[in-house]
C-alpha cells in the first residue's frame, strides 16, 4: 500500500517540475519585451494635411528590437487648430490595436490614423535632439504578446 502512495505523490511532483520548466522559458522569452527603452522602437512619426484642411493623418512607424513577439501601446497628445487637446492611442485607426499586436522580432510596421483634427500652427512634436517629445508622446509601452 505504501508503494502506491509514493507513486501517487511522485506523479504530481513530476508534472509540477515539467510545467515549471516551460514557465521559466516563457518568462525568459517574454521578459525581452520589458527590457530596454521601448521608445527606441518608434522609428518615425509624421503628419500630413492639405492647406487649410481641418483634418490630417498621422503615421507611426515601429520596429521590434527585441528577441520576442511583443504588443505595443501608446498615448500621444497634441493641441489642435482650435486650441483643444487631442489624444491618439494604439486603438485608433483602421486596423486599431491589431496593428500593434504580435509584432515579431525585427518586424517593422506602419500605422496610420486618418481624419484627426489638424495640429496647431507651429506646434513642433520633436524635442531639441530631434526625437518625439515626451510632452507629446506621454506613454509608449512594449509588452509580452499573449495568445
Amino acid at each position: 500500500m505504501l508503494r502506491y502512495g509514493a507513486v501517487a505523490l511522485l506523479i504530481p511532483l513530476a508534472l509540477l517540475a515539467a510545467c515549471s520548466g516551460s514557465e521559466d522559458k516563457a518568462l525568459t522569452k517574454n521578459a525581452a519585451c520589458a527590457e530596454g527603452d521601448a521608445r527606441a522602437d518608434l522609428k518615425g512619426m509624421g503628419s500630413g494635411s492639405g492647406d487649410d484642411d481641418p483634418t490630417m493623418s498621422v503615421e507611426f512607424q515601429i520596429e521590434n528590437s527585441t528577441t520576442a513577439t511583443c504588443d505595443y501601446d501608446f498615448k500621444f497628445v497634441y493641441t489642435d487648430i482650435n486650441g483643444k487637446q487631442q489624444t491618439l492611442t494604439a486603438g485608433m485607426g483602421s486596423q486599431g490595436a491589431r496593428t500593434w499586436s504580435a509584432v515579431t522580432p525585427g518586424e517593422r510596421r506602419t500605422h496610420d490614423i486618418e481624419d484627426v483634427p489638424s495640429k496647431a500652427p507651429g506646434e513642433d512634436w520633436e524635442d531639441a535632439a530631434g526625437d518625439i517629445s515626451s510632452e507629446h508622446l506621454v506613454s509608449f509601452e512594449r509588452k509580452p504578446h499573449t495568445d
